[in-house]
């Protein structure tokens, strides 16, 4: 773990374009990881031999699991702000310090350190329950949800604005998050699952927050 964020303001390339954001996202090393860490998923779950009728629910499972847990995690666990030194530096590092620096490519992506242990995790409990090739199946599609996440943040971030429109207005949320107020709008790969924790809101009906862009300001703004 980095011992203080990136001080630097290097900015994301603007992308105008599908393309252009997709080749943005695989030029981060932390991208890089990831997608070579969901091939390599989808590889071992083919090699491991499981064919058994329930394998397409257990790739389900995985894939929906992200979608249940992104808001949670992003609302109570990266918004989090601990006393303890220490712990305030691993949460500005794994999110605070992307709130003071959106389009600086090396706060953007969820640390490896963070990731790539949750695979070692979910394989070692589901070796112990002697379901190994189902454990490499389920986070093969947690891993899918996972990078598109990814993805879907650094392009939010990267300026593109996409013609579709439940993309763009997936994408003005997540903005909103940034440069209106952090206490809402968590969802970064869906804005369903925002209405469903009622964070949501009609946007003229939220008053612009001051910490927007500054967690760990005193007396910061929260929808907790």
């Amino acid at each position: 773990m980095p011992d203080s964020p990136v001080t630097n303001h290097e900015r994301i390339p603007r992308a105008r374009s599908f393309g252009e954001a997709t080749r943005g996202f695989l030029r981060c090393p932390e991208a890089r990881v990831t997608v070579v860490a969901l091939i390599g998923l989808w590889l071992a779950g083919i090699l491991a031999g499981s064919r058994h009728w329930g394998v397409p629910l257990v790739v389900l499972g995985g894939f929906v699991l992200w979608y249940l847990i992104e808001i949670p995690i992003h609302r109570y666990i990266l918004h989090w702000q601990p006393r303890h030194p220490t712990l305030h530096k691993l949460m500005r590092r794994l999110h605070h310090a992307h709130h003071e620096q959106p389009t600086n490519p090396e706060l953007l992506f969820l640390p490896e350190w963070v990731s790539l242990p949750s695979i070692a995790i979910v394989l070692g409990v589901a070796a112990g329950f002697g379901v190994f090739a189902d454990g490499l199946w389920f986070m093969a599609g947690f891993w899918t949800s996972l990078t598109s996440y990814e993805w879907m943040h650094y392009a939010v971030h990267s300026r593109w604005r996409p013609d579709w429109g439940p993309m763009r207005r997936t994408f003005a949320d997540h903005l909103k998050h940034h440069f209106l107020n952090e206490g809402y709008w968590f969802g970064v790969s869906n804005r369903f699952m925002d209405r469903f924790w009622g964070t949501s809101p009609d946007p003229r009906d939220v008053e612009k927050s001051e910490t927007a862009q500054d967690l760990t300001a005193e007396g910061r703004n929260s929808a907790l």
